[in-house]
Parts: C-alpha cells; sequence; structure tokens
C-alpha cells in the first residue's frame, strides 16, 4: 500500500521540475484509460517516470503485477557532458527509486534495469513485439537518435496502447549548431509522417510532449482523440514534484 511519506521519501531522490505536475496529470489520464501493467521506459535517469507509473498504478489498488522495463546506459548525453553531471550517481539514484516503487506494486511485479544504448537495448527486445501497455520514450535528443528509438520501439507496443514522446518542443540550451538536427521534434514528426495510418494524437494533453494512440492500420478510426486531465490524487499534493 502506498502511502504519503513512502511517496515522499522516493520523489525527494530525484530532481525538481517545474513540468512535473502537468505531466503527473497527463500520465494519470492515460492510466486510467488503458489501465497499462506493462510499461517500458527508454531513458530512465534517475527513475523519475518509473516512480510516477508505478505510484499511480498502486493508488488503483492493483491486485496484479506489473513489469517495468527501464533502458539507459547512464552515459549521459551532450547536455549532460556540458552540465558536468556525475552520470554514476544518477544511476545510483535510480536504483534507490526503483527499491522504492518495488514496496508499493503486488509482490510478483517485476523491474526490469538495461544498462545498453537505447538501440541495443531495443533490438534485443525485438521478441516481445506487441507486449507493452505503454512506452516513454526520453533518451537521446538528436533528431536521427529520436527517430531511430521510435523506429525500434513502435513494434514492442500493442494495439490500443500508448506511446509518450518526452521534449517534443524541447531545443538544446547550448551551442550545438544546427538545433533543428539536435532536437527531437524533426525525428518525432518524421515518424508520425510515416506511420500516421497507425496513429491516433492524444490531445488535451501538455504538448511538451506528444501522446500516441497506436491503432490497427485497417481499424483507424480517429486523428484525434481527447484526454481530459484529472485532479491530482490527494498524495500526490505536497510530496516536492515541483519546486
Amino acid at each position: 500500500m502506498l502511502d504519503r511519506d513512502q511517496l515522499a521519501r522516493a520523489v525527494q531522490l530525484t530532481g525538481r521540475s517545474q513540468t512535473y505536475r502537468l505531466q503527473l496529470q497527463a500520465l494519470a489520464a492515460i492510466v486510467r484509460f488503458i489501465r497499462p501493467t506493462r510499461y517500458l521506459e527508454v531513458g530512465a535517469f534517475e527513475g523519475r517516470s518509473a516512480l510516477l507509473f508505478s505510484g499511480l498504478s498502486a493508488i488503483q489498488e492493483l491486485t496484479y503485477p506489473v513489469h517495468v522495463t527501464s533502458v539507459d546506459s547512464w552515459q549521459g548525453g551532450d547536455e549532460h557532458q556540458e552540465e558536468g553531471l556525475a552520470m554514476g550517481a544518477i544511476e545510483a539514484t535510480f536504483d534507490q527509486v526503483i527499491q522504492a516503487c518495488c514496496s508499493w506494486v503486488p509482490a510478483e511485479s517485476q523491474f526490469e534495469k538495461l544498462k545498453a544504448l537505447s538501440t541495443v537495448a531495443l533490438a534485443d527486445l525485438r521478441e516481445r513485439q506487441g507486449y507493452y501497455d505503454l512506452i516513454l520514450i526520453d533518451a537521446g535528443h538528436k533528431a536521427k537518435d529520436v527517430l531511430q528509438d521510435l523506429v525500434y520501439a513502435w513494434p514492442l507496443l500493442r494495439p490500443g496502447g500508448v506511446m509518450i514522446l518526452d521534449d517534443y518542443t524541447w531545443v538544446p540550451k547550448h551551442d550545438v549548431g544546427d538545433h533543428l538536427l539536435h532536437a527531437p521534434k524533426l525525428g518525432i514528426d518524421a515518424f508520425c509522417s510515416c506511420f500516421a495510418d497507425e496513429i491516433t494524437i492524444l490531445s488535451n494533453l501538455p504538448l511538451l510532449q506528444l501522446y500516441l494512440l497506436k491503432e490497427s492500420p485497417l481499424g483507424k478510426h480517429y486523428q484525434a482523440l481527447g484526454l481530459e486531465l484529472p485532479e491530482l490524487h490527494p498524495l500526490f499534493e505536497g510530496v516536492g514534484l515541483v519546486n
């Protein structure tokens, strides 16, 4: 059973963000919409996304286990190297966060850590086609890297599942030359254009991320489907989600 103190201790292990409240509301809407139990995050960093997913799942009083697969090389991208982040400490925080998550989900739940480059890990997961209910893409920020991750990960998502594409409107703060090639949006837009016959955009959700519902090309009915942002569960109030 998840309580506020447990959640607060886990949240305090991770960094702060002004956008997490909005992302949490969007994730809550998606969890309520598809009730996912198999979650893949490509780009795990400190483990905040796995924390929020498992917390929202626990609030729904799950009686069945969840399977969370976290992929990250913990080498950091160009922006992390520019900031001088100690990626070893980031990985250690991830391990602590996941340990905390294990305490509030059913005992048979599985948290799987794959420490590798995203393309290597996703290639190793290729036999899990249609396995995951929910996938988060949040690894490399270069357009070509994001596009490659999307192409590798899409077959792993079941029809009716949702893919969250993080940092849709993100741009690098340091000098990289051509910002268009060093930001996710170009890669995301290319993917969405090529796979348009399988994608429904979930609207009414924050544009800092893009939310895609996977559909069969033969059974596609919608170009956009609106989800309303719910009120946050009281457990998430006052646990340090934002500065």
